[in-house]
């Protein structure tokens, strides 16, 4: 019988192994590679941030130096500025973290620029934590808002692709390789500057001078329109100013000029001046007053004076010179607080009485006194009225109860303005006389 040789075939599994390796060697590389780009992604994240949070400092101290450059120029420099300063008086919100990721704070030196008058120049760096890498350094320049750089390896704060280049110590801040630097130079604080003048449409709480001028506003020609109060030291307007109150000066005058004053423009009248003389009323409109007018000088018209008040003569009056007239239309004028009529006579016509002449101002006067028996019983007759400055003339008569003793009379003894003493004299001693007077004076 023969024997069949049978072949058995064995399978290829070195082929195989090799396969898989293979693949497991591409995925390995793959997820090693994936795993280097991850990290780069997570790195560049980082970085993004970091200069973001380095920005918003290097802002706000660029906006504090731009609100404060006066008050930092009267400061001791350089002039530090840290987060929590700007935390403080507002700049940076409550809540900002004062490090980055790398535990990274930051500082602002400010000085003067020595070759610009009262200019400021500054540097921000980031000081303390960990250092950042060259890359890192070099991604996070060239990301932030400004100039920003880095410290280099001499510590010297360099820009991004060596843009600008700074001291440290030069702005009084110590700053070390690794860390950012962000330069803020005088051209970059007046552009802040005048940022921060600009006026704000709200009122922002302790921040008066974000609604306050530093220079004129030319308005072209537009309303200034819906303002409540207007408080200004001068005004010049080249047309009419219309109000609906009053215009009132605590200390001042209501100056014009040229032939102009004030007027009412309801009734067309008002006061001016055409000549350095006169005071003239627009429209030759009347001057009315209920109280008294008074000029030291003259008053003159080219008309009639017309008195309206009516006295009565012999009435008492004040103060003398006072000029009325009476119901006929007679001149009167106040003399010895009493109504006269002026040119003519007054008089008082009695068995005591007085008549006085207006023309010469002469009085004349007459009374009598009282019955006497006898010789050296003198008596004072007291004139109707006193004469206001002087007696001028005296005679005296007498009257006896008889008519067969005509010889006796009287002799003046003394006199004045007031009254007359006279003493009874003759040869019939205790007959009864009278004495009379006439007196004349002014």
């Amino acid at each position: 019988m023969n024997k069949k040789s049978l072949t058995t075939l064995m399978p290829h599994r070195g082929f195989v192994s090799l396969e898989v390796l293979a693949a497991l060697a591409i995925i390995s590389l793959g997820a090693i590679y994936a795993a280097e780009k991850y990290s780069e992604y997570l790195n560049e994240k980082e970085w993004s941030v970091a200069a973001t949070h380095s920005s918003t400092f290097n802002e706000a101290a660029k906006q504090y130096i731009a609100d404060n450059t006066d008050t930092i120029l009267t400061k001791p420099l350089p002039f530090r500025i840290t987060s929590s300063l700007l935390i403080k008086e507002g700049y940076l919100q409550k809540g900002f973290s004062e490090k980055n990721s790398f535990g990274q704070g930051y500082v602002t030196g400010v000085v003067k620029n020595s070759k610009l008058k009262n200019k400021l120049q500054a540097l921000t760096c980031s000081v303390n934590g960990s250092e950042i890498t060259y890359k890192g350094l070099r991604a996070i320049s060239t990301q932030i808002s400004g100039l920003g750089g880095y410290i280099d390896a001499k510590n010297i704060a360099t820009g991004a692709y060596n843009g600008w280049s700074s001291q440290p110590k030069d702005f009084g801040i110590d700053c070390k390789k690794g860390h950012i630097a962000i330069a803020l130079s005088s051209e970059v604080l007046g552009t802040a500057l005048q940022e921060s003048d600009r006026l704000y449409r709200f009122n922002v709480n302790n921040r008066p001078e974000l609604n306050r001028m530093y220079t004129s506003i030319d308005m072209n020609g537009n309303n200034l329109d819906n303002a409540d109060k207007v408080n200004a030291k001068t005004g010049q307007f080249s047309k009419n100013v219309i109000s609906e109150g009053d215009i009132k000066s605590n200390s001042g005058w209501l100056v014009t000029q040229n032939n102009k004053g004030w007027m009412n423009s309801t009734y067309e009248g008002g006061f001016y001046m055409s000549d350095k003389d006169w005071i003239r009323s627009v429209n030759n409109k009347g001057i009315y007053s209920g109280g008294p007018i008074k000029a030291k000088k003259r008053l003159t018209t080219e008309e009639y004076l017309l008195l309206e008040k009516v006295a009565v003569v012999g009435t008492p009056c004040s103060p003398k010179g006072l000029i009325s007239r009476d119901k006929e239309g007679a001149i009167l004028s106040c003399q010895s607080d009493k109504w006269s009529k002026s040119g003519g006579t007054t008089a008082q016509l009695s068995e005591k009485g007085w008549w006085k002449d207006e023309g010469t101002g002469l009085i004349y006067q007459w009374s009598d006194g009282i019955w006497v028996g006898g010789e050296e019983e003198r008596q004072y007759i007291k004139f109707p009225m006193p004469f206001p400055n002087k007696t001028l003339s005296l005679s005296v008569t007498a009257k006896i109860n008889s008519r067969t003793y005509g010889d006796m009379f009287f002799q003046i003894y003394d006199f004045d303005k007031n009254g007359v003493t006279v003493i009874p004299n003759g040869d019939h001693y205790g007959s009864q006389i009278k004495p009379y007077v006439i007196a004349i004076g002014y």
